[in-house]
């Protein structure tokens, strides 16, 4: 992750940006700036996105996770089986109440033996994710396509939106929009995205 930005709008506009990668932490465990993303199970349990085989890997500030085949599913909870390997921020980020903040990065995506033109047969990605609403802001991106994510999801622990009788829209949703964008394995892009209150 490269650079988080907040910008508030005012009179006299304020900007605020900094660098937010601290990868080496995912190994040593030491003030740790990234942990396994994961939720608390009704049962007592925790969920834990982290595919076993997966090979983790940091050369200065840039992450890489290379699998060579998915072992880990969950059969009940289809939220939790989405992600195979999903590293959270420790820090949170609060929105400002004007303006909006930004997320920027640099990646490359290369899936192995997935089907061409098939996002969703395997994938990597990048998510801003609001626990308080559920609400979801990714980029998914494979060998041949990229798509922003859009979504309202039944996140464990978050709060039901109010979903009123006569509601027009989903109380849930997620709205992929692949982006007519030329990509081949292991191109670099750089993604950004911003999200206010």
């Amino acid at each position: 992750m490269d650079t988080i930005q907040t910008t508030p709008v005012a009179e006299a506009q304020q900007e605020e940006t900094f660098s937010y990668s601290g990868y080496h932490s995912i190994i040593s465990g030491v003030n740790p700036d990234w942990e396994y993303g994961g939720f608390p199970l009704p049962d007592g349990s925790f969920w834990r996105y982290r595919e076993p085989n997966a090979a983790v890997i940091v050369e200065a500030e840039r992450l890489r996770v290379r699998v060579g085949q998915i072992t880990r599913f969950n059969n009940q909870v289809q939220i939790l089986d989405n992600a195979k390997n999903m590293f959270f921020s420790t820090k949170k980020f609060e929105t400002p109440d004007e303006g909006e903040m930004s997320v920027e990065w640099e990646m490359t995506a290369r899936c192995t033996g997935t089907r061409p033109r098939d996002l969703y047969d395997g994938f990597v990605s990048v998510n801003l994710l609001d626990f308080r609403t559920g609400t979801a802001l990714d980029f998914f991106v494979c060998n041949d396509v990229i798509a922003t994510v859009y979504a309202r999801l039944p996140f464990p622990g978050v709060p039901e939106p109010q979903d009123p009788e006569n509601a027009v829209r989903p109380k849930y949703f997620s709205d992929f929009n692949e982006l007519p964008i030329e990509t081949k394995p292991g191109q670099l892009h750089r993604y950004r995205i911003s999200y206010s209150k």
